[in-house]
């Protein structure tokens, strides 16, 4: 999620977001409804409201029937901790082991045919992980965590190998670097990684990793996968439980996936999606909708280009990249439609005074060892009126209608990630369209809506040339399979038909559109 600067004037920057809010016409406020059953409302867990994650003991968590679930081997975690500022936690040596049967939470057991046999897993800090400092990005001292978070405890069972927990921006409070110990950028040298989730992105691109947890409350997920080369997909708002996860915004936050390759995602989401519908049949009547559904299998899917004129202006690398993927889908046989700017135009409003208020309710007056930017934001947060986040809400509501009647007539919306390659380490603005801009400012501009609607998101790498510039496709609540099929279609005319074994060095590979992950070439 994008902030001000840490000299920033919260006083006046509310203010300004209240007179820009004000110029929209009232709406009733809109609560976003989670998709499947499996959300997590604020101070809630899984759908029933309890948070079952997984079991305590020290990285060696058992999944039923006295079978350690697995952890990275000794050359792997090696090679996570050689990473240094991207890796917060990693477990020692020969961490897995017997846990008493007391510990144990009912569930299935570890899957050795599982979607994620043997992929190599990363955690965002914030995301608990048993056994681990369960962190928030600042220098505070933390607590480690009794269980593994629910999503975490699903990629577990499916076979994911854990590496440990990847760094994060202060309380996800931002997009470009980590303030405590910057993240060095493995595509780009001298470049920022992106951020919240910038420790997840890097160990993927460094090929440390074959799959990690982030959050996205902003763009958190996307943004640090676009600027390292990598694939980011945030879901459904509600389709992955929050539990178990520091929150920054609840009815923003997301728990999202950066993976090697779409095919990778692909099988987390799988897991993820399992476990939620798992979850949500336990608990929802007869006949409510799942959470996944299989892809469509045609070929003429309909594509929504959205038209960024007056909005941000596009670097020449970005426009040149997105235009390059529209032709491609074109040629391959999809029909593109050209769609207005709609709720791309000015959602920054809603958003920042969003997350500053629900900032403020989950974390209260505790700005102790926090900086000074995100205590300023704690504390503006706090004495916000209520009819401030009232009107956010009813503008919420406004760009969710505006996004319904932009996909009425296509099937997902194309448009860039970000609007710019990742800015040099400490630059603090970026030029577009001939001025100065913001750094944070821009690397959110084009991420925030899928947010404020809840609805899912993926970017992918758009550029064959290695320049940190990718593409965004997004789709209806709900409707993440069809996302991640089109994406996997971009992914393949962008390889030159062939998407598997291509990103991370290689590493991994697919199995020809099953779901089954393996990293068997790459050991």
């Amino acid at each position: 999620m994008a902030r001000p600067s840490s000299n920033a004037d919260w006083a006046a920057i509310l203010a300004d977001a209240a007179e820009r809010l004000a110029a929209e016409p009232p709406v009733a406020p809109w609560w976003p409804a989670a998709v499947g059953g499996g959300g997590a409302r604020p101070g809630s867990g899984t759908a029933s409201g309890e948070w079952s994650g997984g079991v305590a003991a020290g990285g060696g968590v058992l999944a039923g029937g006295g079978a350690p679930l697995p952890v990275a081997a000794p050359g792997e975690l090696a090679a996570a901790r050689a990473l240094g500022a991207a890796f917060a936690w990693v477990p020692p040596d020969g961490a897995a082991g017997p846990v008493p049967a007391s510990a144990l939470v009912g569930g299935p057991l570890v899957d050795a045919s599982g979607p994620l046999d043997g992929v190599r897993l990363a955690v965002k800090e914030l995301i608990a992980v048993a056994g681990a400092p369960h962190g928030d990005g600042s220098a505070r001292p933390h607590a480690r965590a009794d269980a593994d978070a629910p999503a975490v405890a699903a990629l577990r069972r499916a076979g994911a190998r854990l590496l440990g927990t990847t760094a994060s921006t202060e309380l996800a409070f931002g997009v470009l670097d980590v303030e405590r110990a910057p993240v060095a950028n493995p595509r780009h040298a001298g470049r920022v990684p992106g951020g919240s989730s910038a420790g997840s992105a890097a160990a993927v691109a460094a090929g440390v990793a074959d799959l990690a947890l982030g959050t996205d409350t902003g763009g958190s997920v996307r943004i640090p996968a676009a600027w390292t080369g990598t694939v980011g997909f945030k879901p459904t708002w509600g389709a992955v439980s929050t539990a178990g996860v520091v929150p920054l915004a609840w009815s923003l936050d997301h728990v999202g996936l950066i993976g090697s390759s779409v095919a990778v995602i692909a099988a987390g989401w799988e897991a993820l999606a399992g476990a939620a519908h798992a979850c949500a049949a336990r608990a929802a009547p007869a006949g409510a909708a799942p959470a996944a559904q299989a892809a469509p299998e045609h070929r003429s899917v309909r594509v929504g280009v959205v038209d960024l004129t007056g909005v941000v202006p596009l670097s020449p690398a970005v426009a040149t990249a997105t235009r390059r993927v529209a032709e491609l889908l074109a040629a391959d046989g999809a029909e593109l439609r050209r769609v207005g700017c709609g709720p791309w135009r000015d959602p920054a409003p809603a958003h920042l005074v969003t997350i500053v208020c629900e900032l403020a309710a989950a974390h209260g007056l505790r700005p102790g060892g926090l900086t000074p930017a995100v205590a300023d934001a704690l504390a503006a947060g706090a004495v916000a009126p209520a009819t401030l986040y009232l009107a956010a809400s009813g503008m919420r509501r406004l760009l969710r209608e505006q996004l319904a009647q932009q996909l009425a007539g296509v099937d997902v919306l194309l448009l860039p990630t970000v609007p710019c390659e990742p800015p040099p380490v400490g630059a603090t603005e970026v030029v577009l369209g001939g001025r100065a801009w913001d750094a944070e400012t821009a690397a959110g501009r084009l991420t925030t809506v899928a947010n404020l609607a809840g609805v899912p998101a993926v970017s992918v790498p758009a550029d064959a040339d290695a320049a940190a510039v990718a593409v965004q496709l997004v789709g209806r609540a709900g409707d993440d399979a069809r996302v991640l099929a089109c994406a996997q279609r971009v992914e393949r005319l962008l390889d030159g038909g062939d998407a598997r074994g291509r990103r991370a060095g290689g590493r991994g590979r697919d199995d020809g559109g099953r779901g089954r992950v393996s990293r068997a070439a790459g050991r």
